[in-house]
């Protein structure tokens, strides 16, 4: 009887040992498992952060309407104006009109479901921008730099070349994606273009000049040159000319996006 006790003990014992032997490893597996789990769950954190980031590119847009955007009760411009959205605000864009339904100021585009200051209403998308516009007086090396913190393909340079006593300084700015209207707007912001200029038709004569308004007093001369082809519009190219200085500033579209470009001649 004895002798089956100290069996029963000893071999209880010996199970014991190999389980405490054992069970460490068992530990380390599972710990293992659980750093694995929450490695993946960070992974999946991060693929949504990612994603939520490029969504948010898609569905946000900034007003470029210099004088603000009407936000209105239904699709159409007809309809009762709810607010109107300063330049520069950051829209939430609920619904996006993907054709161009309407014209408004040479301008095409579709009416898009915003959310605004608590209303939902509806806004023409042609005063719409990825870009978030430059504030007023901002230099294009600035304007430049702040853009390129969000969207790292825009392209800023600047040359300086020329004479000591003439000089030719030279700044390009490319803007990936950007349609005509939107790197005009910006242009007319950066580059000083007055705005008794608008946006010009897309369609028309092949080449066109428009004066701007002078004085027979006034010592300058500046004009709005744009040239088309069966497309639409090809080049815009703002010349202003006085005295002692010569400057134009020119936006055409290129495989990189649209380009504005100003050169400024001393004379």
């Amino acid at each position: 009887m004895n002798t089956v006790k100290l069996s029963s003990l000893a071999l209880m014992g010996a199970l014991t040992l190999v389980a405490c032997k054992e069970a460490p490893q068992e530990i380390q597996e599972s710990e293992t498992q659980s750093v694995i789990n929450e490695q993946l769950a960070m992974t999946e954190n991060l693929t949504d952060a990612k994603a939520a980031l490029e969504d948010s590119e898609v569905t946000y847009r900034y007003v470029t309407a210099r004088t603000g955007l009407s936000l209105r009760e239904f699709d159409n411009l007809n309809s009762e104006k709810l607010a109107i959205i300063p330049y520069g605000t950051k829209l939430e864009i609920v619904e996006h009109e993907g054709q161009n339904t309407m014209k408004v100021n040479n301008i095409k585009g579709g009416m898009d479901k915003v959310n605004f200051n608590r209303k939902t209403g509806f806004v023409f998308n042609g005063y719409l921008s990825k870009y978030f516009p430059p504030e007023e007086d901002m230099l294009p090396a600035g304007y430049a730099k702040e853009l390129k913190e969000v969207y790292p393909k825009v392209s800023y340079t600047e040359v300086n070349g020329g004479t000591a006593s003439k000089p030719v300084n030279t700044e390009t700015l490319v803007l990936p994606e950007a349609t005509w209207h939107e790197a005009y707007f910006i242009a007319q912001k950066i580059f000083d273009i007055p705005k008794e200029f608008e946006y010009p038709k897309q369609t028309g004569k092949a080449s066109q000049q428009i004066k701007g308004p002078k004085k027979e007093t006034d010592s300058w001369f500046d004009a709005l040159n744009i040239k088309r082809d069966a497309n639409g519009l090809t080049q815009l190219l703002y010349s202003y000319e006085a005295k002692k200085v010569k400057r134009t500033v020119s936006i055409t579209a290129t495989e990189k996006g649209m380009q504005i470009q100003q050169i400024r001649a001393y004379k």
